[in-house]
């Protein structure tokens, strides 16, 4: 009887494991653009589930990387800013800004990047248009939301992104 519960126990504790870990329905990520003083620049900061990110990337560009391991190589470093350039988009008064990989941060079961961003435009107020477009994992998977916030000059603007609203703009 005590080796019945015992096993019925692990099959129940590998059930609840595998179906919290591998499966989870909360598919979100959140980009933060601010200004660093000790940058003297623009940074983006992006959070991601490492699973799902993983997952994404690899059948973006039918590889097998492994995002524990994956900051070594110029090759996966490329692959990361071609990822991002490709979904996320900053436009100053129509200016496409280009982000440039900085560094990754494994943490629990996310990813951190951090981009650096020379957005030169924002140094000074008047007239601005900002325009922000968030597409990123919505390709696979569709109730994605993506959380973007942006600080300048005090104001700090929100938006949640999905596959209905994927981008927006505020003029300042």
């Amino acid at each position: 009887m005590c080796k019945l519960i015992f096993k019925l126990g692990l099959i129940f504790f590998w059930l609840v494991f595998v179906s919290f870990h591998s499966i989870h329905p909360l598919k979100a990520t959140s980009t933060r653009l601010l200004y660093s003083d000790a940058e003297k620049q623009y940074v983006l900061e992006f959070e991601v589930f490492r699973d799902d990110f993983q997952n994404c990337l690899n059948q973006e560009f039918n590889s097998r990387y492994n995002l524990y391991t994956f900051y070594n190589g110029e090759e996966q470093l490329s692959f990361v800013s071609k990822f991002f350039n490709t979904y996320i988009h900053f436009k100053i008064n129509n200016k496409l800004i280009e982000i440039k990989f900085k560094k990754g941060v494994n943490e629990d079961d996310k990813n951190s990047f951090i981009f650096t961003a020379p957005i030169t435009e924002l140094s000074a107020k008047g007239n601005k248009k900002l325009e922000v477009e968030n597409t990123m994992l919505i390709k696979y998977f569709p109730n994605q939301s993506n959380m973007v916030i942006v600080n300048f000059f005090s104001t700090q603007k929100m938006w949640l992104f999905n596959k209905d609203y994927i981008s927006d703009k505020i003029v300042f």
